[in-house]
């Protein structure tokens, strides 16, 4: 079975939990668990955030993440308790005792839906499919088949409209924590401006703003 990892935990005491976390991982996911949020970015590509809300700390650092952070994350509260929370996008109260074939429905219709959403993404004159790998000029009736890293690091751009910083697309495109070669991602932007840009020395699409990447998903060349 293939395993992505989409799915990121945060509780105080992950024995409580323990038997969710394996049930999850029996059914591919790979699961990466913290003991608190914090209120910083987290720099990590996670699509499920699941969080302990009987913990106060957890709560109450789940609430300020919200206020100040764009997350394309879905946020599933896990509580025993009748907890509210104020109402924010892609959240859901989980009672517990859960029932675990319910819970992972849930988990698989919000990646399902999240695939559906990323799917087809406009850019300028092209259609990105990140599942068929490619990009489709309706105009003039041609397609640009796309790497797998090509792909995989256009759907990472994709997602992130806050921008990538270089050690942000090495660590989650290529997997590395350190700088590879210096001209590693150089050369693979390089390439998909020569595929994408009508002047890959002017570039509108695959752009970069101080230290950021951007993929200009309105950019009308």
């Amino acid at each position: 079975m293939k395993k992505i990892e989409s799915v990121l935990a945060i509780f105080k005491e992950k024995k409580v939990f323990c038997e969710l976390l394996s049930l999850l991982g029996d059914e591919g996911y790979r699961i990466k668990h913290l003991q608190d949020l914090g209120i910083k970015k987290l720099d990590a590509n996670f699509q499920i955030l699941i969080v302990d809300l009987d913990s106060k700390k957890i709560k109450k650092n789940l609430i300020k993440f919200s206020e100040l952070h764009n997350s394309n994350a879905y946020v599933f509260g896990i509580t025993s308790q009748n907890a509210t929370m104020p109402s924010f996008e892609n959240f859901r109260i989980i009672r517990t005792p859960l029932i675990f074939n319910e819970f992972l429905e849930n988990v698989k219709k919000v990646l399902d839906e999240k695939k559906f959403k990323f799917e087809l993404i406009q850019l300028d004159e092209f259609v990105f499919s990140s599942q068929k790998s490619i990009l489709v000029n309706k105009k003039k009736e041609f397609q640009i088949n796309l790497t797998e890293l090509e792909n995989k690091f256009l759907s990472y751009l994709v997602e992130k409209r806050d921008g990538a910083t270089k050690s942000d697309i090495l660590k989650n495109v290529w997997g590395h924590n350190s700088q590879l070669n210096t001209h590693t991602l150089e050369s693979l932007i390089y390439r998909l401006r020569r595929k994408i840009e009508k002047d890959p020395n002017k570039p509108k699409l695959l752009i970069q703003i101080k230290k950021k990447y951007f993929m200009n998903c309105e950019a009308k060349n």
